[in-house]
């Protein structure tokens, strides 16, 4: 997930921004994972099978929370990450689209810089120029 929503970042975002963006990502993980060890520590011992059965906490700490986290994630994923990554929109054949998202994460970038950026995107990789 790390992976992704660096990557996405970088696709999405102007590089001055993703240079503090992505470590947030990548602390926010692991501050997650370690908050769920930590709620790990509160659920009855693993050998009590009729307390684990009665409890609920558990439902808690890994299905309400969690569900709760990704309902937040998808509202922000609708209004505020709703545009395609530019890459995905140069390789659908969307360029108009792709100029369009540029001008809007580059605002003062001129129609020649963002040309010069479609073309560099657009640019087979296999070619060697």
């Amino acid at each position: 997930m790390v992976t992704i929503s660096s990557k996405y970042l970088e696709e999405t975002i102007p590089s001055e921004s993703f240079e503090f963006l992505s470590p947030i990502v990548i602390v926010g993980n692991s501050v997650g994972t370690l908050i769920a060890f930590c709620l790990g520590l509160l659920l009855p011992p693993d050998g009590d099978t009729s307390e684990l059965k009665d409890a609920t906490t558990w439902r808690i700490f890994y299905a309400y929370v969690p569900l709760g986290m990704y309902l937040v994630f998808l509202l922000g994923m609708f209004t505020v990450g709703k545009y395609d990554s530019i890459q995905f929109l140069i390789d659908s054949g969307n360029i108009e689209e792709a100029k369009s998202a540029l001008r809007t994460i580059y605002s003062d970038t001129s129609d020649k810089a963002i040309n010069l950026l479609i073309e560099a995107k657009t640019k087979d990789p296999e070619d060697g120029d």
